[in-house]
């Protein structure tokens, strides 16, 4: 497991490069979006790798006796960054205040579950992974449950509308 303080590293290095209040355009393809979902997973794995060496593909996350998903979800710990926005004309825009920092639960090429520490003022938020060398890549996730566990400590689901691209 990642140490808090190299992950918290990350996270400001992220947080530090995304100015506030940004335009963005959307694909809203599923198809981009599966291609975008696939291609965030493997380079999870390729990073894993890297970090402790090979990753043993026969360890299965515990059975569900009835799953009413469509799409397999990969159960994985990514950080992120949530942007609260919503639509203007036919851009979406962020809203004032800056990111919320997340981490991922879970993962499928339809939707995400999250843990974040603040409460979301919409439900429209674009999701930022950091894929490093590569640069970010940006989801729109119309979140479709939210809850609050305990003082900073939410969580919540979503499913993806499309891949989105600055436009500034």
């Amino acid at each position: 497991m990642e140490s808090s303080s190299s992950m918290s590293l990350a996270l400001l290095r992220i947080m530090q490069s995304v100015p506030s209040a940004l335009t963005f355009d959307l694909t809203p393809s599923r198809h981009v979006v599966r291609a975008a979902v696939y291609h965030l997973l493997q380079r999870q794995a390729v990073a894993r790798r890297a970090i402790f060496g090979e990753v043993d593909s026969s360890v299965k996350s515990p059975g569900i006796v009835h799953e009413r998903r469509q799409h397999h979800r990969e159960h994985v710990q990514i950080p992120l960054l949530l942007h609260p926005a919503e639509w203007k004309d036919d851009q979406i825009c962020t809203l004032d205040g800056g990111p919320i920092v997340g981490i991922s639960r879970d993962l499928s090429e339809q939707g995400l579950g999250m843990a974040y520490d603040v409460e979301l003022p919409t439900d429209l938020v674009i999701v930022e992974f950091d894929l490093f060398a590569e640069g970010p890549l940006r989801l729109l996730l119309e979140v479709r449950w939210a809850r609050q566990r305990s003082p900073h400590d939410y969580l919540a689901g979503g499913e993806f509308c499309g891949l989105v691209t600055a436009t500034r």
